[in-house]
C-alpha cells in the first residue's frame, strides 16, 4: 500500500530537510486537524486545498477554537508546506494558502522600566563601580581578577 500524502511530507520532513521529531509531531497534528475539519480522508484531501476551505478553517481555528493569531499563523504555515510539497510532486496546481492574508500579528510593546526600580538598580550595583572595587579586582599585578586570569593561563585554559 502507498504512503499517504501526509505520511510522504513528514518522512521528507524528517529525512531531507531534518526536523525535530517534535516538530514533526506539531505538523502531523495540524494537518491531521485540517482532514478532520474537512471531514475527508488523505486520498481526497487534494480537493478540499482551494482558498474557500482553507480560509473558512483559518476563522474556525480562531473564532470556533479562540486560538491566538499566532497559532493560527503556525497552522497556516504548516498547511502551507504541505501544499508547496504536494505541488512540487504534481498533485496540485497551486498553493491555496499563498492567496490568504495572515492574521495580524500583535505587536509587542517595549518593557518600561519604573524610575524606582532603576534608582534602586544603580543603589545595588553602586559599589561594583566604585574605583577601589574595580582596583582590587582588577589592577596592575595585584587584583584578584588579573591573578585568576594568570592563573588560568598558566594552567593552559586559554
Amino acid at each position: 500500500m502507498m504512503p499517504s500524502p501526509k505520511e510522504e511530507y513528514l518522512t521528507w520532513l524528517l529525512s531531507v530537510r531534518r526536523y525535530s521529531p517534535r516538530t514533526v509531531e506539531i505538523y502531523s497534528d495540524v494537518l491531521d486537524r485540517f482532514v478532520k475539519y474537512c471531514k475527508c480522508d488523505w486520498d481526497s484531501v487534494a480537493q478540499y486545498l482551494v482558498p474557500a476551505t482553507v480560509r473558512s478553517w483559518e476563522v474556525s481555528l480562531s473564532e470556533d477554537e479562540n486560538l491566538s493569531p499566532k497559532t493560527v499563523c503556525l497552522h497556516l504555515s504548516v498547511l502551507s508546506g504541505f501544499c508547496r510539497h504536494l505541488c512540487a510532486e504534481g498533485r496540485l496546481d497551486s498553493n491555496p494558502v499563498s492567496s490568504l492574508k495572515r492574521p495580524r500579528l500583535p505587536r509587542r510593546i517595549p518593557k518600561m522600566f519604573r524610575r524606582e526600580s532603576m534608582d534602586r538598580y544603580f543603589e545595588d550595583t553602586a559599589r561594583y563601580a566604585d574605583p577601589d572595587f574595580v582596583r582590587s579586582w582588577y589592577g596592575a599585578e595585584g587584583g584578584i581578577g588579573s591573578r585568576a586570569v594568570k592563573e588560568f593561563y598558566d594552567a593552559c585554559l586559554r
